[in-house]
Order: structure tokens, then sequence, then C-alpha cells
């Protein structure tokens, strides 16, 4: 089991120092990261994943809250611990609401920041575990509705779970009642974008005028009834 990723972001580097061998003490089993520049954090957390970050909201370059929405846009499972000199409830409620797991204020209790840390890791475990687990379901899950075990719908299977890993445009054909509609959904289900919306468009029942404004929109006026873009 790889040890624990925590980054530690802050203008000064004294502070980064100190904060570091305090809790490299405390915690010794995490590997400590520190970053004084805003750009070499948001580069770390795009180049490896890091559980917990400890995040100054005051920096000269960029507001921290901003960067922790850069970060979140990156990673939107990561666990984010605000610090500041200037705590407030209001600052704190500010955070919370885009996006930090908790709160702390400087000078640091040491009571208080390790248990934070502590409890920040914690649920960074506990959130990655059970994404872990759902996308184990998911594997499973897409194939529930479908018959068979023999060899070609092994490949079947196969080949669903390899097209849903790309960004490919898909088209299945088959005849009706084949199970174009149970592939279509599997494909979604075990692909990145399985948590956005499947929209299931019945073409059939769309007037042949309209289809193409259905599908790739249309401009207002283009035809009767078309009052917006």
């Amino acid at each position: 089991m790889h040890p624990a990723q925590l980054l530690i972001v802050d203008d000064e580097k004294d502070l980064l120092q100190g904060l570091k061998r305090m809790l490299a003490r405390e915690f010794p089993e995490l590997d400590i990261h520190t970053r004084n520049d805003p750009a070499a954090a948001l580069a770390l957390v795009r180049e490896k994943p890091v559980d917990l970050v400890l995040l100054d909201i005051q920096m000269p370059e960029i507001h921290g809250l901003e960067l922790l929405k850069q970060m979140n846009s990156i990673d939107k499972n990561l666990t984010v611990i605000m610090m500041t000199g200037y705590g407030s409830i209001e600052v704190a409620v500010q955070a919370m609401k885009s996006g930090a797991y908790d709160f702390i204020t400087k000078p640091f209790d040491k009571t208080i920041l390790f248990r934070a840390v502590g409890k920040g890791i914690e649920h960074n475990h506990l959130l990655r575990e059970n994404i872990k687990l759902r996308e184990r379901i998911c594997e499973k899950e897409p194939f529930a509705n479908f018959v068979g075990q023999s060899a070609p719908m092994q490949r079947l299977y196969h080949g669903i779970r390899t097209t849903a890993r790309t960004d490919y445009t898909v088209l299945i054909l088959g005849e009706s009642g084949t199970g174009k509609e149970l592939t279509a959904r599997a494909i979604h289900s075990l692909s990145k974008r399985r948590d956005k919306p499947l929209l299931m468009v019945n073409c059939p029942a769309i007037p042949e005028h309209l289809l193409e404004s259905e599908l790739f929109g249309h401009h207002k006026g283009a035809f009767t009834g078309a009052h917006q873009d």
C-alpha cells in the first residue's frame, strides 16, 4: 500500500518547513510535499493522486478559494483543509461552500491540527475506497440484463468494456430486439461519463423534417414553432 500523500500550500516558506517537520513527526507514514507557488501546487495535483491538501487562503498571486476550485476541477475527490490567520465564521462558511473539507486557523493549535489532518486522511481514504467499490459494482451491473455466457457473448462483453474506455463515437447495429439499447447503456455505465446523463432519442417517433434539428439543434425561425435557438 502506498503512503498517503499530503500537500501543504502556503506562500510563507518558513511556515511550510515548520509545518512539514511537525506533521512528519506526528504522521511518519505520510509522504509530505510543500509548495509556495500556486502553479506548482496545481502541477503536483495533476501529476499524482494527492490525499489531503493544507491550503492557505491568503496568498499574493491567487486567492486560496480560487485555487481550491481549480484543484477540485482537476480532482473532484480531493480533500482540502483551508488555513488562515484571519479566521471568521464567514470565511469558514465560504470555504466549505467552495468544497473544503475543514478549516483551521493560524497560529495552529497542535491538537486541532493533528486531529484535522488525521480525520482528513481517513475521510479521503474512505471516499476513494467507496469510489473503487462503486466502480467494481458498475463493472458487474451493466451486464445484469444480458443473457448468456457463451464465447460470442464474452466477446461482446469484452468489446463493451474496451469501447467504454475510449472517447470514440460508437455506432451499434443489429436487428430489432437484439439488445442495441442494452449495449448502449452498458457502454455508458462503464465509461468515465457514467455520472453524466444518457439521452435516448426514439428516431421513428420524430417527423423526418424535425429529426435533424432534434439531434443537432436549430436557429430561431428555422421552422414553425422554432421560437429560440
